[in-house]
């Protein structure tokens, strides 16, 4: 588990520290003085992407106000919008390692950018949290990867849509948040290697090695989400890891369907229609194991035009609620060969493959403050 993109809004500034901001941040790259290699670089534009190594900087001058039910930009005095990954500000990369403890690493990030700006912002804790992505990473071979890509190709996210990239991603975008499963090795590979490579020539070839290995799981938790959650814009103070967590949890739980019951998970054929018919009378246990299969060859969305809602979702957490999964799931005969991917696997901290190799806020102080 680890923090990567955020973005925060200040409280009001001055102008004179709205006029330095402007004048650093048009297009700024920091170097290291002894080889010159680009550390970071500012932007005052939008990132590009959740993969964009740059940290966005703008100075703003309008803010919403609410007169009579009516909302509207005015004039106001200026604030600062900052984001941008913190994992790859800390460490050059997000393969591994990212930071933990919220607002320790809120900290770091805003006095790591005082320092750069050589200006005085504001303190990290009064910062309004407009985004948070928090992302957990398994250690699975190449193959296992595709080979889960493969298995969840017929998972659905309720009222939103899923969308599949071959066997490297799922992106499921809403307005409160938006799951991402990916393959880091490609994603590496496109946006990042290039870059590393410029700045650490004999670090980039094992960081390739070790994305290849590495299935990322992360929601971006949306400013809708947060004034939801808080009745307001929440301040950095106000967030906690455990609150980050609870929302990944919840969020991968809507896409995959799988991972909250304490029991050990199946999925292959003849272990499915064994739990069914130890948790329910051989009718409904028989029910049960043909709606399974419709899941797993057609998919819950085609099935779900099929039968009526009460009864659609009624059998479908009857299967949930007997540690059911129909996501890579194996509705043929067993052979005996390995199989790529562990048949126990499900992407929740708790699992064997999960990455444990994190930065805490000792870690972070000792390297950048």
């Amino acid at each position: 588990m680890a923090i990567d993109t955020v973005r925060l809004r200040s409280p009001y500034i001055s102008e004179d520290l709205a006029h330095t901001v402007e004048q650093f941040c048009t297009l700024r790259e920091g170097k290291e003085i002894k080889t010159n290699d680009i550390l970071y670089s500012f932007t005052s534009g939008t990132l590009k992407g959740t993969w964009d190594n740059r940290i966005s900087i703008t100075v703003k001058r309008e803010d919403w106000e609410t007169v009579r039910g009516i909302t509207s930009l005015v004039p106001s005095k200026p604030y600062l919008v900052i984001e941008g990954s913190v994992h790859k500000l800390f460490l050059g990369h997000n393969v591994y390692g990212g930071p933990i403890n919220f607002q320790s690493s809120m900290e770091v990030f805003i006095e790591l950018i005082s320092r750069m700006l050589d200006a005085k912002l504001p303190d990290y804790d009064i910062w309004r949290v407009k985004r948070i992505d928090w992302a957990e990473v398994y250690v699975l071979v190449p193959e296992a990867i595709k080979a889960y890509f493969r298995g969840i190709r017929n998972v659905t996210f309720p009222r939103r849509k899923v969308h599949k990239y071959g066997l490297e991603s799922i992106y499921s975008p809403g307005t409160t948040t938006t799951v991402k499963i990916y393959h880091k090795g490609p994603e590496f590979k496109k946006h990042d290697y290039a870059r590393v490579k410029k700045q650490s020539p004999d670090d980039v070839i094992n960081l390739q090695d070790e994305a290849n290995k590495r299935l990322r799981v992360e929601v971006e938790i949306h400013s809708k989400k947060l004034k939801a959650d808080f009745n307001r814009e929440p301040l950095v103070k106000d967030i906690t890891d455990e609150y980050l967590i609870n929302i990944h949890d919840e969020e991968i739980y809507k896409l995959l369907k799988e991972g909250k019951s304490e029991m050990k998970v199946v999925r292959d054929n003849e272990e499915v229609s064994g739990r069914l018919h130890i948790h329910h009378k051989p009718s409904t246990a028989r029910r049960l194991y043909g709606l399974w299969l419709q899941f797993v060859t057609l998919g819950e969305d085609v099935v779900k035009d099929t039968m009526p809602k009460s009864s659609f979702y009624r059998d479908r957490n009857l299967l949930k609620d007997a540690g059911v999964s129909w996501n890579n799931a194996n509705v043929f005969v067993k052979d005996n060969t390995e199989p790529l991917l562990p048949s126990d696997f499900i992407p929740v901290r708790t699992d064997p493959r999960f990455c444990t190799i994190r930065l805490n806020d000792v870690d972070i102080r000792a390297n950048h403050l």
